[in-house]
């Protein structure tokens, strides 16, 4: 009996520790398949881009996994998902402890981007050469390297622009991408509530954006306080609105359709009937269903829209969670007159896209404005030009700091009648420092300026030269002024696009060299600095020999390439009308003295005539020969004696001459 009751109470043992066994791995078990169940609903919503509630999920998570390299993956995935909501110093963080867990070299990149865009280029460069040295052929490094050490010229030496915040129409929510209206209205973009209970927006966890826009008070001069646009407003996310000029077509970015179902972004239009809008319709050319359209822009006229797209046949991709996705490009339609439609999406090509996104484009006159993170910037969105020019488009430019920044700068648009030689006025979206989210800035632009200025200085002795006489020449039109006491002149404010020539003049001095100097292509002010020098007149002992006169053996009668010397003489007297000159003629010592004397006397007066047939007035023209009189040498030879006669033909040569001196400076024609 004992041991049949032992043997029971050892069976029941036996079963009460299966029990307990079963209960501690069914309890062990549970959290298991909890945290996987959360994983892979965090894993859902990262791909559905909805970060913020990704990062409730991924957070919990996170905190009770022990395995490094699944902890180090959920990280990462936490920085994707700040970098996404543009929260870097978070992301930073978060990328930071995906290292520590899992010190994945790829992770560099990431830790790069997320540090830049927080304008620690230092420290970005850091980390791009720690990535570089794991992976060196990768090409692009290089590019991202240059581009942070260009970031630092820029914020150092920031373009002249004045930059305040829109204080009417910031909030603590985001509000982007402003839009000026014909009458001078606002519409913008934000995400502030205004309704009661509504849903927030999975991306942000805050709500969907809506349009608002804010009257002008042509009264006041001042804008009133921002209100919904409800005609066009839905539950979704709707913004980043253009009117045509006409102000009856209007064009918008409506993301998960009306009802909310729809996961694309496409770009709606409506038209103004009468006094009444049409209801919106989607854009003809939205005909990707995958594809996501949006930020458009119209061009002046009205037949060209210009958009963001990464439908199928962009210029780069970038990959998230594994997946490979499309990047945006910048497009254009054209509108089709006789269809009544809009044409065929033409991608603008690789001179405007990169391997980047590029979006938020602006068409204003004949530049077109737009924001890429692909192209060389500072961080992440930077702001860039591009000019049309025959058909093609310019090398896109950075618009530089302070209008660009190491955070996203976009959305921006320029106030009518502006331009960049009279300055102009605008607006754009930043989340720089100093915005916790995107922000509206407005800016100033001061006019391009450009001057000219310099000294006179005698081009003799270099000592300065007052109350000299400066012109500044362009197309048919001459300016002039006077130089100061202290030989100072100055343009100010000369014509943009220009090509000018400037010189300058004076009694008693030859004209300064003619200086040619353009103001074309120029996009930033320039002050050109341009001293002149003027030569003052020979005093008469300053004999002054004219070269490249040239006569036959014992003739007088002028040789053809003599003509061209004396053509320049005779240009100069025309130019200084007040000179009258001696002009002598020299022979060497062979043949008599007295026929070398009449020689010279006759060459002069063949010089001094064709100068009269010129049509230079004879009494400022004085014509002496002076034979063998006033050699430059020791070859004198009077009477077939001296040392002439053991000089070479060459040294004969230099005493063979024709001279100019100036006699007066004061010439009248008036006088008798």
């Amino acid at each position: 009996m004992r041991n049949k009751i032992l043997n029971e109470k050892r069976i029941l043992l036996s079963i009460l520790l299966i029990c307990i066994s079963i209960l501690w791995i069914y309890a062990d078990e549970k959290p298991k398949k909890d945290k996987s169940r959360v994983s892979e609903k965090a894993d859902k919503d990262f791909k559905l881009y909805k970060f913020n509630k990704a990062i409730r999920l991924y957070k919990k998570v996170y905190n009770n996994i022990n395995d490094k390299q699944e902890k180090g993956k959920i990280a990462e995935q936490l920085g994707i998902c700040f970098m996404r909501n543009n929260e870097y110093e978070d992301a930073e963080n978060w990328f930071e402890k995906a290292f520590k867990n899992d010190p994945n070299p790829a992770l560099y990149l990431q830790l790069a981007d997320a540090v830049k865009r927080q304008g620690n280029y230092s420290l970005a460069k850091e980390y791009l050469n720690k990535y570089m040295r794991e992976y060196p052929t990768d090409s692009n490094i290089a590019s991202l390297i240059s581009y942070c050490d260009s970031a630092v010229i820029w914020e150092a030496n920031p373009k002249d622009i004045i930059i305040e915040k829109f204080v009417l129409l910031n909030t603590k929510f985001n509000d982007f991408s402003p839009m000026l209206a014909k009458d001078n209205s606002i519409y913008f973009t934000s995400d502030r509530p205004i309704r009661d209970g509504a849903q927030a927006y999975a991306w942000t966890g805050l709500p969907y954006t809506d349009i608002f826009y804010c009257s002008y008070d042509v009264t006041t001069e001042k804008y009133e306080k921002p209100i919904p646009y409800e005609l066009i407003n839905t539950p979704f996310n709707d913004g980043v609105i253009c009117f045509n000029s006409k102000n009856n077509e209007l064009y918008y970015t409506q993301c998960n359709g009306r009802d909310g179902k729809q996961y694309n972004c496409r770009i709606m239009m409506i038209k103004k009937r009468g006094q009444k809008w049409t209801d919106p319709k989607i854009a003809s050319f939205c005909t990707d269903t995958f594809a996501n359209y949006g930020h458009p822009t119209l061009s002046e006229n009205g037949k060209r829209i210009y958009f963001s797209s990464n439908m199928l046949g962009g210029y780069g991709e970038e990959k998230e969670n594994g997946t490979s996705l499309k990047t945006t490009d910048l497009y254009m339609c054209s509108f089709v007159s006789r269809a009544k439609t809009w044409g065929n999406p033409i991608n603008l090509g690789t001179e405007i896209n990169s391997e980047g996104n590029e979006q938020f484009p602006y068409l204003y006159n004949n530049t077109l404005y737009f924001s890429s993170d692909g192209l060389p910037g500072m961080g992440g969105l930077d702001i860039f030009s591009s000019e049309k020019v025959n058909q093609n488009w310019s090398i896109p430019e950075n618009m530089k700091a302070p209008l660009n920044s190491p955070a996203d700068d976009f959305g921006i648009v320029i106030e009518r009648d502006g331009n960049l030689y009279a300055g102009y006025k605008g607006m754009f979206s930043s989340n720089r420092n100093g915005s916790k989210r995107d922000d509206i800035y407005s800016f100033k632009i001061p006019p391009i300026v450009f001057n000219v200025h310099g000294l006179i200085t005698n081009a003799k002795n270099q000592k300065l030269e007052p109350c000299a006489k400066v012109l500044l020449s362009y197309d048919d039109t001459t300016l002039t002024t006077i130089a100061d006491q202290n030989a100072y002149y100055e343009f100010l404010d000369i014509s943009p696009q220009t090509t000018f020539v400037i010189f300058a003049q004076k009694d008693s001095f030859f004209d300064s060299k003619k200086i040619a100097f353009s103001t074309n292509g120029l996009k930033v002010s320039k002050d050109f600095e341009i001293d002149l020098q003027i030569t003052p007149f020979p005093s008469y002992d300053e004999i002054v020999k004219l070269e490249g006169i040239f006569y036959d053996l014992d003739s007088f009668n002028l040789r053809p390439e003599s003509l061209v010397v004396l053509d320049s003489l005779a240009n100069i007297l025309m130019k200084y009308p007040r000179l009258v000159i001696e002009l002598a003629a020299h022979t060497d010592c062979r043949q008599t003295y007295a026929y070398n004397r009449e020689l010279s006397q006759k060459r002069a007066k063949a010089c001094v005539d064709y100068l009269i047939y010129k049509g230079i007035d004879a009494r400022r023209l004085i014509a002496i020969g002076y034979g063998e009189s006033k050699l430059v040498n020791n070859c004198d030879c009077e009477n077939g004696k001296g040392n002439g006669m053991d000089c070479t033909e060459e040294e004969h040569q230099i005493n063979r001459r024709t001279t100019i001196a100036i006699i007066r400076t004061d010439f009248n024609p008036n006088e008798e």
